[in-house]
Formats: structure tokens, sequence, C-alpha cells
């Protein structure tokens, strides 16, 4: 087994450039004796090369460059088995994605900044396994728990709000993420949101919520004062803002009276961002494991045995060799041709 396996596919083209050089050198050579002697086979001007040393010395370049190739794919043999002990749990984020979330009550729009914000939270909780819950109308799991940052950034970067269907329903999207636990895996939720909900029987799913033990911390998005929900850039309109079906500009503000409720019954805790003093790293410390290491945590490893100082050694010691051999015969003189 290899690491690298593209080094292998090097091998080919190496030998076929040795050959390439020595039959050059070759040539070269019988034009520099032709030039002095009038004559490239001329027995004298060979009579101080040793043919066999000089196969001896290209053998051994040959083979040490073919054994660094195949130290530098890294060749494998057998394996070992690792533990690694870490806190390892599920922090799920539940993101608002409504027309609402596009008001710019706080820079640049509440969704963008909630964007922002759970990037930072990701960095500050390494050792979780971070998924995406979007929700509107509708909800939908767009990154299941993952370790994988670059996946979860890329998908966050792309949630907007004409992905679903518009009108918050928050019960929903919180019964949705409970139905999607690990089981025997601790998870933290967050749920971020302007508060603005449409569902019915919120109250009556968060009794329920509660009895299965569910726990969601929230942070609710944008200022009491609101503003102007932004036109949806797929729609013509000649207004710059949404509107209703009486044509007048729908203005939405942020609830986060409702959102503290929600906590409260789901025995999380609150925030709200409405300026650019907001921390999230205040957030930080409830959304990191709290149960102590347990076996679960205990992940085995199988690493494979690396064994590429042998024929790096053997390498070594050949191109040594061909340094130390000469290329001339040991004593011309006695051989007479």
């Amino acid at each position: 087994m290899f690491e690298n396996l593209q080094y292998l596919f090097a091998i080919p083209i190496m030998l076929i450039l040795l050959g390439f050089l020595f039959l050059r050198s070759r040539s070269m050579r019988r034009t520099r004796i032709q030039a002095l002697t009038g004559s490239h086979d001329n027995p004298a001007a060979w009579s101080s090369l040793s043919p066999t040393r000089s196969r001896i010395k290209g053998l051994l370049i040959t083979m040490g460059l073919t054994l660094t190739l195949i130290a530098l794919a890294r060749p494998q043999w057998g394996f070992d088995w690792r533990e690694s002990s870490h806190k390892r749990h599920d922090l799920l984020f539940i993101l608002d994605i409504s027309r609402s979330m596009s008001v710019a009550d706080i820079h640049p729009n509440r969704l963008e900044r909630a964007k922002l914000i759970i990037r930072q939270l990701a960095d500050q909780v390494p050792e979780a396994d971070i998924g995406l819950l979007v929700f509107a109308k509708t909800q939908f799991l767009q990154c299941p728990a993952t370790r994988d940052r670059t996946a979860f950034f890329q998908t966050l970067s792309q949630q907007e709000p004409s992905l679903l269907r518009q009108g918050s329903r928050i019960g929903d999207a919180l019964v949705a993420a409970s139905e999607i636990i690990r089981k025997n895996r601790e998870t933290k939720m967050l749920l971020v949101s302007d508060g603005e909900d449409f569902s019915t029987g919120l109250e009556s799913t968060l009794r329920f919520l509660r009895t299965e033990g569910l726990m969601v911390h929230t942070l609710c998005m944008g200022t009491t004062k609101g503003g102007l929900i932004p036109a949806d850039p797929g729609e013509e309109s000649t207004s710059p803002y949404f509107r209703d079906r009486e044509d007048k500009p729908v203005y939405a503000s942020a609830n986060p009276s409702g959102m503290r409720n929600i906590a409260q019954f789901l025995n999380g805790e609150h925030w709200h961002m409405q300026s650019e003093g907001f921390n999230p790293e205040i957030m930080v410390p409830h959304l990191q494991a709290t149960r102590s290491l347990d076996l679960e945590d205990i992940e085995s490893m199988r690493i494979p045995i690396e064994v590429y100082q042998g024929p790096l050694l053997i390498a070594w010691l050949f191109l040594c060799v061909e340094l130390a051999i000469g290329n001339r015969r040991i004593d011309p003189a006695q051989t007479e041709p």
C-alpha cells in the first residue's frame, strides 16, 4: 500500500529519461573523440574507460533514483491502533431564512450577520460536529452534523430567503430538529431567528419538546424598532421593498420576548443581537460539551505503518557508492587492446 501513488507513475518516465540521457551522453562523447582523433571508434581513446564500471555506475544511479521515488510514494506495511479521547458532541444551528431576516436594522442585515456569528461560533467550538437546519414556512436539513468545517461554511454561505417557501414556523422547525438528534450523543441547539412566527400551537409544541428533554438556546436577530423588508431580487417590482396584498410596504420588528420564552421553556439561554457591541463569545461556554468523558468518546484509529525509511536508506547507499566508483580502468597501461 502506498500513500502517494503518483510518484510510482513517475518511475517509467524517469527510466525513459535516464535512457535518453545515457544515449545522448554516449553520442556526445563519440562526437568529441571523432573531432580529436578523426575516428569515433579509436581504441586508444576508449582504452582508459571501463565499460563495466560505467554500467555499474549507471545501474546504481537508476536504482538509487527509483528507490527514492518509491520512498516518496510512502510505502505502508501493516497497521497500528491508537486511541484518542475527545469530548465530542453535536452542535445544531437552526437558522431562520425567512424574508424578514433580510431587514437591514443591523449591519449588513439580519441573515448575513447571523451567518457571520454562526461561523465565529463554529470556530470557537472546534470539538463539536456541526450541522445546519434552515427553515421558513418549511424546514430542511442542509448539513448533517459533520467535522468538515469547509463543507459546513460553504453550505452556510449559500443560504438565502428565496430557497424556501416564506413564513416563519418556529415550532415545526424545532420538531424537525428534535427528530434528527443522534441517539447517545450530547446535542446542543441554537435557534437563530428574529422571532417572527406564524406557526399554530407553538406553546403546546414547546411543552411537548420539554417533556422530551430538548434543550434549545436562542439568539434573536434585529431590533424591536425593525425595518422594511427588501423586495426579492428575483421578483420584478417597482419598489425596493416587499409589499403586501394591499400594496403597502411590509414592516418587520424583532421579537426578543418570544425568543426568550422559547429558551425558558426549553431550559436554554437567550441572547439578543441588536447592536455592534454584541460579543458572540459569551455564547461559547453554553455550546460546549457539558457531560464528562466516557467510553463513547474514546475512538480507536487504525494508523498505517510507514516503511519509507528502508528504500530511502538503500537509495542513499547506492548513490554514495556510485560517487565512490570511478569510470576509468584501474591501470590502463596493463590493458592492451
